[in-house]
């Protein structure tokens, strides 16, 4: 899905990765993966991944999650967040290269 939209969809945008998967790597091992390619398209990829391993056993069928899940998640919707106000001012401030 990524390589329908051209490369100047992502240029200088902030970007996270978000997996789940029903054991303890398989989520972690396609994040790794997506990475190099966020940052080929020009996404900016925030450092932290979130990854729910073991999803069945972490996040019920009504969608609600263990605590130690949700602070991993907010942790790294914090950074997003950041990021994305600081190239907002910077796309403000200097345009964005071509």
């Amino acid at each position: 899905m990524l390589d329908h939209f051209g490369c100047s969809m992502y240029s200088y945008k902030p970007s996270a990765i978000c997996t789940y998967s029903p054991g303890p790597w398989g989520g972690r091992h396609c994040a790794m993966a997506l990475l190099p390619l966020l940052t080929e398209l020009g996404c900016l990829p925030v450092p932290n991944v979130f990854s729910a391993a073991d999803a069945r056993n972490t996040i019920t069928a009504d969608g609600e999650c263990e605590d130690r899940v949700l602070a991993r998640f907010g942790k790294m919707a914090v950074q997003l967040e950041w990021h994305a106000h600081a190239m907002r001012r910077q796309r403000q401030m200097f345009g964005v290269p071509k």
